[in-house]
């Protein structure tokens, strides 16, 4: 099986709507239909940061969702850079954490990759406020002086030419890209041919290396047990099941990040940036060893990991009938202006 992160996709309504300029921030949910549709809107009435200050209030306690953002600057087209920022509350149930965590690739992709400039990820209100976007800056603005060869990485990303390290791992894309063991890039081998189905990745902070965890054949349910709870990992699973009466085997990328909530430990500011930045191009191995991932995640811990669930991102259901949306009319004001559906 090949396709999209989860096979969500964005309504109609949605992408006729984005890039209208009367627009600072469009809020974008999960429907019942399974597709992401534009719920709300919030009018230009300042900076990009000033504005900033009126999204809290509109993010709800239970319920995750997407903001698209509007920044104040430009591209050689005169069309406006965009940030997406990804709200998941901890309290959200752990199917809506899946479903919008794994959907985030598709809503960029399908409303254009190059509008997109920088992503943030937040579980509480208070991280989209200035305060916590400055934080952010603050946090992205401090990573450590580059080394020697993450400098010649830098002006080769620049020049658009193949970036990696220690023998064919690594390869061009936006983010960290720190060389891999020879031996992470054996597993990925042996997860091709099918003699393991499941391989996890680290990062050595001080070597700035992608070093192998583990690499072996489990059962997906033990696969939440293989996620630790104090540290950042990215896991590669070949999930071999059965589906409309066809045996698929779907390629599965998690990235998990402990955030301090339902008892894990939150890793280092450092850590977790790095990760973070690293997840292109760590998931870039798969297509190195022509490999298709069929469904990307990001998670907290091992508990929300649940067959049932990957299933349904791998496979969701169709509506028999889609929802009939009203085309949203531009207004003015500092207020989220509801869409009637």
């Amino acid at each position: 099986m090949s396709g999209p992160s989860s096979g969500i996709g964005v309504t109609p309504q949605l992408r006729e709507n984005f890039l209208n300029e009367n627009w600072r921030f469009i809020k974008v949910q999960i429907n019942e239909d399974l597709q992401m549709e534009l719920v709300s809107t919030v009018a230009e009435n300042g900076t990009f940061e000033q504005d900033l200050g009126e999204l809290p209030p509109f993010l709800e306690a239970n319920n995750p969702c997407f903001i698209l953002a509007r920044t104040d600057k430009k591209n050689n087209r005169d069309q406006y850079r965009w940030n997406i920022f990804l709200y998941v509350p901890d309290r959200s149930p752990t199917r809506s954490k899946m479903l919008y965590s794994s959907s985030k690739s598709n809503l960029k992709k399908e409303l254009g990759d190059d509008f997109f400039i920088d992503e943030l990820f937040g579980s509480v209100p208070a991280d989209f406020s200035v305060q916590g976007y400055k934080m952010y800056i603050k946090h992205k603005e401090a990573e450590a002086p580059l080394t020697r060869e993450e400098e010649k990485i830098k002006e080769d990303r620049e020049q658009g030419v193949f970036v990696g390290g220690g023998g064919t791992g690594g390869a061009y894309a936006h983010g960290v890209a720190f060389p891999v063991d020879d031996d992470a890039l054996e597993a990925m081998s042996n997860l091709k041919s099918g003699s393991i189905n499941y391989v996890q990745l680290t990062i050595d902070v001080d070597a700035e290396r992608i070093r192998l965890l583990e690499s072996k054949s489990i059962s997906i349910d033990d696969l939440g047990s293989y996620i630790p709870n104090n540290e950042p990992r990215f896991h590669f699973y070949k999930y071999d099941h059965e589906h409309g009466g066809n045996n698929l085997s779907s390629l599965i990328f998690i990235y998990s990040c402990p955030d301090g909530s339902k008892g894990t430990v939150s890793a280092p500011v450092k850590m977790r940036m790095l990760f973070s930045s690293s997840k292109a191009n760590v998931s870039s191995l798969a297509s190195n060893n022509d490999m298709t991932i069929d469904l990307k995640l990001e998670i907290n811990n091992g508990e929300d990991v649940a067959e049932s669930e990957i299933t349904n991102l791998l496979h969701p259901p169709r509506a028999d009938t889609p929802k009939k949306i009203n085309k949203p009319t531009p207004r003015g004001g500092r207020r989220l202006i509801k869409t009637n559906n």
